[in-house]
């Protein structure tokens, strides 16, 4: 069985509307308050990369 690397790779959002379509309820706050909730927030697993393989090794992470 071949060794899994792992990885995570962060995605910032562009925009306030990125974050209302991931968090609906975020709509009723005002933008600037929902960027001010976001700088505090801690990091979230937006998906689970399974295992993938190739003929050089094997992987799995986060996005």
């Amino acid at each position: 069985m071949k060794e899994v690397g792992r990885f995570a790779f962060t995605v910032h959002p562009f925009d306030v509307s990125r974050i209302h379509r991931r968090w609906p309820i975020t709509r009723r706050l005002p933008d600037t308050w929902v960027e001010g909730l976001m700088r505090w927030k801690g990091p979230v697993i937006h998906a689970q990369v399974p295992r993938l393989e190739t003929a050089q090794g094997a992987a799995e992470g986060w996005l």
